[in-house]
């Protein structure tokens, strides 16, 4: 992996900061969450820290053959993780009016759906 200037310390994160983001990324989703940028040393928002980190190891990925893979992290972006999409089933079911039991099943169900389409 190639570090241009302003990435040539990867190895100098503090652990702290790896733990903090590590709790955040389970905590927060793609779309609400953010980061702190190693570089920056400030928060920043998932999506912008992980295409900023496509753009740096895309060139790589082509010549591991690897960047088609690499890519689908961007639909991931677009269309949220399974999490993401749970909470909208979720939200979407109590916005109808739902009962909290019956937005839950709409969730779980949407899981399912999921698993059935793959």
């Amino acid at each position: 992996l190639r570090y241009g200037k302003q990435h040539q310390r990867p190895d100098l994160l503090a652990s702290q900061i790896s733990q903090e983001n590590r709790w955040r990324a389970q905590r927060f989703s793609i779309e609400e969450g953010s980061l702190i940028e190693n570089d920056y040393n400030h928060l920043m928002k998932n999506k912008t820290i992980i295409f900023n980190l496509i753009e740096q190891v895309s060139e790589d990925a082509k010549l591991q053959g690897c960047y088609d893979e690499l890519m689908g992290i961007t639909n991931i972006l677009e269309l949220g993780t399974s999490a993401d999409k749970q909470r909208r089933a979720y939200r979407h079911a109590l916005k109808q009016g739902e009962s909290e039991q019956d937005a839950l099943r709409a969730a779980v169900k949407s899981v399912v759906n999921d698993m059935q389409a793959d």
